[in-house]
């Protein structure tokens, strides 16, 4: 019997179709800020030192199934820039790229609202969320800021686990807290390689959710549970387990 449901949050809660818009506006920031002192960076070449600091991130989150900071990120972008980090400055671009997704037009996936609701009824519901320039205190505020945070009743992300998805470890830590063992527990997630390998490898039933695919290579051969672009299909699962 299955007592607790847990959600990837990105392409899975809420939509990645804003990402371009965002980095339009991070580009547009770092370049502001180092203008301010001294520096002439071109828009392109922000936009390849932030593609830089994404590869490095992609990497370290493949390979090494944790993801780096936002500090270890920003400072990729520096690198790649040849500039030097005056703290100020650091530090300021690092809380922007950090927040800034709070200024962009974020929107929730299709049938995501209603699936929620139904399943809060009738089942513990928590967030399993790897993490990248934005951390988890700001990724609590985006769900306040879409109306579906009252849903869940405790998060995991990455950045304050020290691991990501497909570690077992952060899926167990989560399964400890509802004190339920990982039979009676079921995930859902846009990515074989992290989300379903990561519940596959912990006993975890699992739902590919393939609403809206992350741009990314995901060549894992982990075989999910059950596999829908619908969220209507969704909850008739997981009433059939």
């Amino acid at each position: 019997m299955i007592k607790l449901i847990t959600f990837d949050l990105w392409n899975t809660i809420v939509s990645g179709n804003h990402s371009d818009e965002l980095n339009a506006k991070r580009v547009k920031y770092i370049q502001n800020i180092l203008s301010e002192n001294g520096h002439n960076p071109s828009e392109e070449s922000i936009y390849n030192a932030l593609d830089y600091s994404w590869k490095y991130f992609m990497k370290e989150w493949h390979n090494r199934h944790y993801t780096p900071t936002s500090n270890a990120m920003t400072a990729k972008v520096f690198e790649y820039m040849n500039i030097e980090r005056g703290k100020a400055d650091f530090l300021r671009i690092v809380k922007y790229l950090e927040s800034s997704l709070l200024t962009s037009d974020n929107c929730l996936i299709e049938g995501i609202e209603d699936l929620l609701k139904n399943l809060y009824t009738h089942y513990s519901l928590a967030i399993i969320s790897d993490a990248g320039y934005t951390p988890g205190r700001y990724l609590r505020l985006l769900l306040k800021k879409l109306n579906v945070a009252e849903y869940f009743s405790f998060f995991a992300f990455s950045d304050e686990m020290g691991v990501s998805k497909p570690d077992v470890r952060i899926f167990m830590h989560t399964l400890n807290y509802f004190d339920i063992k990982p039979d009676e527990a079921l995930h859902i997630g846009d990515l074989l390689s992290t989300d379903i390998e990561g519940a596959s490898k912990t006993g975890m039933h699992s739902v590919h959710f393939r609403k809206e695919e992350f741009k990314n290579n995901d060549d894992s051969r982990a075989k999910p549970s059950f596999e829908t672009h619908n969220t209507e299909d969704i909850f008739a699962f997981i009433k059939s387990i």
